[in-house]
C-alpha cells in the first residue's frame, strides 16, 4: 500500500468520526487491521506519520466514548476507554484512561444490578490509584470520591450483621476527607443523611426486614451518586477531551464555510408557481445547467428541521445561494418570498412572460432597488437567451457589491 494512500484512509476515516460516528464504528475492525498491518511496516521505511496516526486511531476511541457517554452507555464507554489506553501517548494518559475504564466498568455493572461482581473491579481501580500517586507523588483528583463510593455500593450488599460496621467506616471517610470530596458528591450524601447518620441510626439486634428497608433507601441514590462520581475529571482528561471538541467544532466550521462558498459560487435558488407551472420552473432550471449553473428549485429541497417554515426555508437558501430567479408571470405564494429577498436585499431577477404578471404590487421593486431587475421573455422558445442577460446583470452586480463591500469593510479576509 501507497504510504499516501494509508494515510488519506487512516486521516479520512477519523474524520469522518465527528459525523458519523456509528458508521464508522461499524468499520473499527478493519481501520485497526489497517493500522495494525501497515503503519509499523511504514515506520520501518523511515516515514514520519506513525504518530499522526497513532493519533488519529486514538481519537476516533474518544470520539465514541463521548458519544456513549452521553447516552449514558457505560459498558459501551468503558470499552473505548480501554482502548483510548491502550493508544495513549505516555504512563499518566494511560493511567488517566485506565481508571475511567474502571469506573465505567463499575457504572454498568451497578446499572445492571450487578453488585456481586463489583469487588475485583474496585480492587483493579485502586490498584491503578496506588500506581499513579507512586509514579507521580500525587493522590488522583477522583481517588477520594470513589474511596467513599466504594464504601457506599458495600453498604449495599453487606450482611445485617456487618452492617454497623460498613456504616462507620462509610461515615468517618466521608468526615475524614470532606474536604477531598467534591461538593457534588459531598452534598448528596449529606441531602441522603448518610453524614448525619439520622436515617441509619440502627441498633445491633436490627431486623432483616428493616435492613432490607435502608438497603433499598441507599440503592435507590446509588445512580445519582455514581453520575456525580463518573463527572469528575482531572485536569489531563479534560484538556484531552477539549482539544478534541475544538477539533470538531474547527471542522464544523470549516465543512461549513467550503460548503457555502461552493453552494454560493454555483447554485441559482428558482421560485415561482410550482405546482400548476412546475414546467416554467423547470425550463429555467434547464437552461442554467446549460451556462454550467445547478437551478434549485425550492420545493424539491427537503426542510432541515421539524421547526422551520417555508419563509424560514426560502430565506437560508435565498441568503446562500449565488442569486435567486422569481418566474413572476402567474399569481403564487412566491409573491410573499420575493419580498424576503426585497427585504434582504438578495441579488434577485424578475422573470416574467410578455403582457403576464402576479401582482402590481411589487411592479416597482426593480425600479426602486438596484439589486433586483426584471427580464421579460416573449416565449418559453427563447426564454434561455433572456436567462443568459439575467444572468450576465447578475454576475456583475455581485462582482460590484464585493469590491465595495470589501472597501467599505476593509478588515474582512475572503480567499
Amino acid at each position: 500500500m501507497r504510504p499516501n494512500h494509508l494515510q488519506d484512509i487512516l486521516h479520512n476515516t477519523e474524520q469522518l468520526t465527528f459525523y458519523l460516528p456509528d458508521v464508522v464504528e461499524k468499520l473499527l475492525s478493519l481501520y485497526e487491521e489497517v493500522y495494525n498491518k501497515y503503519i509499523k511496516e511504514q515506520v520501518d521505511s523511515g516515514l514520519s506519520f506513525e504518530r499522526l496516526a497513532h493519533q488519529w486511531i486514538q481519537q476516533i476511541y474518544i470520539i465514541l466514548s463521548n458519544n456513549y457517554k452521553e447516552i449514558k452507555n457505560n459498558e459501551k464507554a468503558s470499552f473505548y476507554y480501554k482502548k483510548i489506553s491502550d493508544y495513549g501517548f505516555n504512563e499518566k494518559e494511560r493511567l488517566e484512561f485506565s481508571i475511567k475504564h474502571y469506573q465505567y466498568k463499575i457504572g454498568y455493572k451497578i446499572m445492571d444490578n450487578d453488585f456481586n461482581n463489583i469487588k475485583p473491579i474496585f480492587n483493579k481501580l485502586n490498584e491503578i490509584y496506588i500506581v499513579y500517586e507512586e509514579k507521580f507523588n500525587e493522590c488522583h483528583p477522583s481517588y477520594m470520591n470513589w474511596l467513599i463510593f466504594e464504601d457506599l455500593i458495600y453498604l449495599c450488599y453487606w450482611s445485617d450483621t456487618e452492617y454497623q460496621r460498613a456504616y462507620r467506616i462509610l461515615r468517618n471517610d466521608i468526615l475524614k476527607n470532606k474536604d477531598k470530596i467534591s461538593e457534588g458528591i459531598f452534598n448528596l450524601f449529606n441531602t441522603i443523611g448518610l453524614i448525619k447518620g439520622k436515617e441509619f441510626d440502627v441498633k445491633n439486634n436490627i431486623g432483616y426486614s428493616e435492613y432490607s428497608e435502608l438497603k433499598i433507601y441507599v440503592l435507590k441514590h446509588i445512580n445519582a451518586v455514581l453520575e456525580k462520581a463518573l463527572e469528575i475529571q482531572s485536569p489531563l482528561l479534560i484538556k484531552k477531551i477539549e482539544k478534541t471538541t475544538k477539533i470538531q467544532e474547527n471542522n464544523l466550521i470549516s465543512e461549513f464555510e467550503q460548503f457555502q462558498k461552493s453552494f454560493r459560487s454555483n447554485n441559482i435558488l428558482i421560485l415561482g408557481q410550482d405546482t400548476t407551472e412546475r414546467d416554467r420552473l423547470t425550463s429555467i432550471k434547464k437552461c442554467l445547467a446549460q451556462m454550467g449553473y445547478e437551478g434549485i428549485i425550492i420545493k424539491e429541497l427537503r426542510d432541515e428541521t421539524e421547526v422551520q417554515s417555508i419563509e424560514h426555508k426560502v430565506s437560508l437558501y435565498a441568503h446562500i445561494c449565488r442569486f435567486v430567479i422569481v418566474e413572476n408571470s402567474t399569481v403564487s405564494g412566491h409573491i410573499d418570498e420575493l419580498k424576503i429577498c426585497e427585504i434582504n436585499k438578495i441579488i434577485t431577477v424578475i422573470l416574467q412572460q410578455e403582457g403576464y404578471g402576479a401582482t402590481y404590487m411589487q411592479e416597482d421593486y426593480s425600479y426602486e432597488h438596484r439589486y433586483i431587475e426584471k427580464f421579460l421573455y416573449s416565449n418559453n422558445e427563447k426564454i434561455c437567451e433572456v436567462i443568459r442577460k439575467a444572468v450576465e446583470w447578475a454576475n456583475i452586480f455581485i462582482e460590484e457589491r464585493k469590491s465595495n463591500y470589501q472597501n467599505m469593510y476593509p478588515w474582512r479576509e475572503f480567499n
